[in-house]
């Protein structure tokens, strides 16, 4: 697939919120977020995944910490959107995708 460009929506936020990873012998990788705001009305599909189970750690890590999308109108009130979602927006809408953190492997060193 080739690389599309849009006028339609502008890349708000690029962030590794710390933590989202399973503690263990080996630490699970942290999530990213995302935002996007969308300049016109337009309706988008969501498919994501590890919204509502974590992911597991394995060999006695700790699960990472689940991941979450939500909805921030202009006027900046929130609403929690389901993993897989179709959704009206309108402009200066923001959609926030939370990924979620991998889970830890091996048990956690003793101190």
């Amino acid at each position: 697939g080739g690389h599309r460009t849009s006028l339609s929506r502008s890349p708000q936020a690029f962030l590794h919120p710390p933590n989202t990873g399973g503690d263990g012998a080996h630490h699970g990788g942290n999530g990213v977020e995302r935002a996007v705001t969308f300049l016109e009305d337009m309706s988008v599909s969501l498919l994501t995944t590890h919204r509502t189970v974590q992911p597991l750690g394995l060999k006695g890590g700790e699960n990472g910490q689940s991941g979450e999308n939500l909805l921030e109108h202009a006027d900046g009130t929130q609403v929690a959107l389901e993993p897989a979602a179709q959704i009206d927006l309108k402009s200066g809408d923001t959609i926030i995708i939370r990924t979620p953190g991998g889970g830890g492997y091996g048990p956690k060193p003793s101190k």
